[in-house]
């Protein structure tokens, strides 16, 4: 799992929350400039990057992580640019990153002449240099050969249908759902709706800055239909829309009247006391810090999870937290809209 709190890239990205569960699709979205490649290069570690707040791969800090120790982890980030290295063959890159010696040199070479093969890619691809003299499509595909060969947990990749014909993005999508497993994560970065029909994701995030919009796929199909510019300010300040972290807790969203509305969230296991509820420059932030577990016994098998976590909401304007009560595991936290009646709509008598 990967878990980003309070995460920001100076100067794009501020106060990120989001989860990235285990064997879950995640489509990113979002206009250009917002911070789409950044997200996942900052992820990765890429050293120029200016990064604070915390991030968590498989319950590990890896915030201090180079890039190659976040790659030993499993972590692997495919490029909107593929880089080109002269004098490396595509294959003895796999080869030096997988450290393959002796008889495994043989199998290795074939698993990479097959998934090389898969993608259309020309007989002899193995002996070509890295990237050089490859076409972008060609680049992009490389990556999947990589991203399959290196033992990748988590795997992000920035646009990989650029470049690409039909041809090539049927081989992308079969590529990618053949990767796809119970123990794997996958995060793309796509504005492309066929990619996205074909890999049919848990979850849509969509970024804008500082705020985060997660969603289904219908989420995309309406970004699609109706234009995303005129949807984004509808999600970023409609307060039945919210600054929404995929994963932990489960919540839902409810209208109860034109000006009232109730945020409910699964928390079982959370008592009042391990609950923080407030309320800073228009975002409610909910915060879970629960220890289940007796430090002063030895277990046998741990099997209940310990889930800390992090909820915030962007409220629209005049938006105000009423109340919030737990009962049998599930917290709810009422809305209040509460215009000026200056700013209301007035009708005006003729006389």
């Amino acid at each position: 799992m990967l878990k980003l709190a309070n995460y920001s890239v100076s100067p794009v990205l501020e106060n990120i929350n989001v989860e990235f569960d285990v064997g879950r699709t995640y489509i990113v979205m979002g206009a250009n400039g917002v911070g789409k490649s950044t997200l996942l290069h900052s992820i990765m570690g890429r050293p120029d990057l200016e990064v604070s707040g915390s991030i968590q791969f498989n319950n590990e800090d890896i915030l201090e992580l180079e890039v190659d120790e976040r790659a030993r982890l499993g972590m692997f980030v495919g490029f909107q640019h593929p880089t080109s290295i002269p004098g490396l063959s595509n294959f003895q890159f796999i080869k030096q990153a997988l450290n393959t010696k002796g008889s495994d040199i043989k199998q290795t070479l074939e698993n990479f002449k097959g998934i090389s093969h898969s993608l259309g890619l020309p007989e002899g691809w193995d002996k070509r240099n890295l990237n050089t003299d490859a076409s972008g499509g060609e680049k992009k595909k490389n990556e999947l050969i990589q991203m399959n060969m290196l033992k990748t947990q988590l795997a992000m990749l920035d646009e990989p249908d650029s470049g690409l014909d039909v041809d090539g993005i049927k081989a992308l999508s079969k590529q990618l759902n053949e990767w796809r497993t119970a123990d794997n994560t996958l995060i793309v970065v796509t504005h492309y709706e066929k990619l996205i029909d074909s890999l049919n994701p848990d979850a849509v995030i969509v970024l804008k800055n500082d705020h985060v919009v997660g969603g289904d796929k219908e989420l995309a199909q309406r970004i699609f239909a109706e234009g995303f510019d005129r949807l984004a300010e509808q999600f970023f300040n409609d307060p039945t829309f919210n600054n929404a972290q995929t994963g932990y807790p489960p919540y839902n969203i409810a209208k109860k009247d034109d000006d009232i509305y109730e945020v409910t969230l699964a928390v079982a296991g959370f008592k009042k006391d391990d609950i923080d509820i407030s309320l800073e420059d228009g975002t409610l932030i909910i915060k879970g810090e629960s220890n289940v577990l007796d430090e002063s016994v030895e277990y046998l098998h741990k099997g209940i999870a310990e889930r800390n976590f992090i909820r915030t909401f962007k409220l629209a304007e005049f938006v105000e937290v009423k109340e919030a009560k737990l009962e049998d595991g599930i917290l709810r936290v009422s809305l209040f809209r509460n215009v000026p009646d200056a700013l209301k709509p007035q009708s005006i008598k003729i006389t």
